[in-house]
Formats: structure tokens, C-alpha cells, sequence
């Protein structure tokens, strides 16, 4: 595209013609008509005219099949984040009902690995964190944005 055209093209496109691209008014197609001639170019040298904004309600759109999709995701529950929540809900009854004294082994790389031992009192403070774990992630398993 050489100046010529672009100085051309310039003359002709309006601030509006380039936000919506030409597609309300049909302007970017009037280039291209065979037989074009430099006429219109005095009337597209104006000054675009002010739009006034329209004072009818606008109608409320269908949503497009994305929207729903991301709607449907939205609004959907996590069955997966249920089952894993439940699971830590009744295994922290487990432990905090039936506490057991056992050791734990701690694999490490870069350390030396150690072997933890931990109370009856110590299992149950963990069978209370996976409760707390478990109806956390239930619940937000469970949560439906409201709109």
C-alpha cells in the first residue's frame, strides 16, 4: 500500500468507521466500488456528526452458548471436592473418636529423614484439623454464587 492509498484511506475513514470497523454504516466499502471517484472524498472530509444516544431501553440479549457454558461451570457442583471433603470429614472423627499413639516417618532429601512420634492428644488435634479441612472443602464443594 503505497502513501497515496494510505492518505486516501485516511480521508476516508471517520473516528466511528474505525471503532466499529465499518460495519454499521458500510463506509469502508464504498473504496472498493469499481468506478470509485474522488467525489465522495469532499463529503467524507467532513466532520463526523455527534451521535446522540438513543433513549429507547435496549433489549436485553440472549447469552451465546459460552455464556451458559460459564454459567453452567459456575453454578455446578464439585463432586469431586465433595467426596474428597467427606473423606476427611469422617476420617477426622476416626482419629479424634479412636486415637492411637504411632510414629511417623519423615522422608527427606536434603536433610537427614527423621521418625516423628505422636501422642494420643497429638492425633486427635489432627483428626480436629482434618474435620476443619474436610467441611471446608465441602462447603465450597457445596457454594453456588449468587448473582
Amino acid at each position: 500500500m503505497g502513501k497515496r492509498d494510505i492518505g486516501r484511506l485516511l480521508r476516508r475513514t471517520n473516528v466511528e468507521d474505525l471503532l466499529d470497523d465499518g460495519i454499521e454504516n458500510g463506509s469502508d466499502l464504498k473504496s472498493r466500488k469499481p468506478g470509485h471517484d474522488d467525489a465522495d472524498e469532499a463529503v467524507a472530509a467532513e466532520p463526523p456528526k455527534a451521535r446522540r444516544p438513543s433513549r429507547t431501553p435496549r433489549r436485553k440479549q440472549e447469552p451465546d452458548q459460552a455464556e451458559l457454558v460459564e454459567e453452567l461451570k459456575r453454578r455446578s457442583v464439585s463432586w469431586f471436592g465433595v467426596a474428597l471433603g467427606a473423606c476427611l470429614v469422617v476420617s477426622g472423627i476416626l482419629v479424634f473418636a479412636f486415637p492411637q499413639a504411632i510414629l511417623v516417618y519423615h522422608a527427606s532429601i536434603r536433610r537427614s529423614s527423621f521418625v516423628e512420634y505422636v501422642s494420643p492428644a497429638g492425633s486427635q488435634a489432627y483428626g480436629v484439623v482434618s474435620m476443619i479441612l474436610g467441611a471446608a472443602l465441602l462447603a465450597f464443594s457445596l457454594y453456588r454464587p449468587r448473582r
